[in-house]
């Protein structure tokens, strides 16, 4: 984080691709991303304020009923990977999968 000027910048996937971007203290993010596990659909989002908090969170489908769902709060904004291995969302995807 550059302190005096109040941003940092943040590794993003867009399109497929990763690139980096700035982000500004206080501004609203959200990213969600699915990913296909066996034979059900997880769902995995994360959203929040820079330097404030997040909520990063899973839901697992089979079909078009959500058989779970487990949330995480941080205070720190975690990457697409560190968020698929934190213990309880991973837990939750090992159930049923």
């Amino acid at each position: 984080m550059n302190s005096r000027a109040g941003w940092t910048v943040e590794k993003v996937e867009l399109g497929g691709v990763e690139k980096w971007r700035v982000v500004w203290r206080g501004e609203r993010v959200f990213d969600t991303w699915e990913k296909k596990v066996g034979n059900v659909t997880v769902t995995y989002s994360t959203e929040g304020v820079v330097d404030v908090g997040y909520s990063h969170s899973c839901d697992r489908r089979r079909q078009d009923s959500i058989t779970g769902t487990m949330t995480h709060t941080s205070g720190k904004r975690l990457t697409r990977d560190e968020i698929e291995k934190l213990p309880s969302l991973a837990e939750l995807v090992a159930q049923h999968t």
